[in-house]
């Protein structure tokens, strides 16, 4: 609530756990209609597999908007 009511549409994620913080904080913010991104640079795990794993499912299960692969940033939502 406290995003909308500053009338944000669009956000960044960064971290590290991508497989788990990054995963679970890109799908909860498309399903409440914001514009996601995740620069794939500014994101970090101890498991290279799960997180490359996670990347894939943000990826293919999210993608709403585009991905642009040559620059590292995934774009979701509408």
């Amino acid at each position: 609530d406290e995003l909308r009511q500053l009338r944000v549409q669009e956000i960044f994620i960064t971290g590290v756990r991508t497989e788990l913080s990054i995963l679970a904080t890109a799908f909860d913010a498309v399903n409440h209609g914001f514009r996601v991104n995740v620069p794939t640079s500014c994101v970090a795990s101890s498991d290279e597999i799960a997180a490359a794993a996670a990347l894939q499912l943000i990826r293919s299960n999210l993608r709403q908007h585009s991905a642009d692969e040559g620059s590292g940033l995934l774009r979701l939502g509408t």
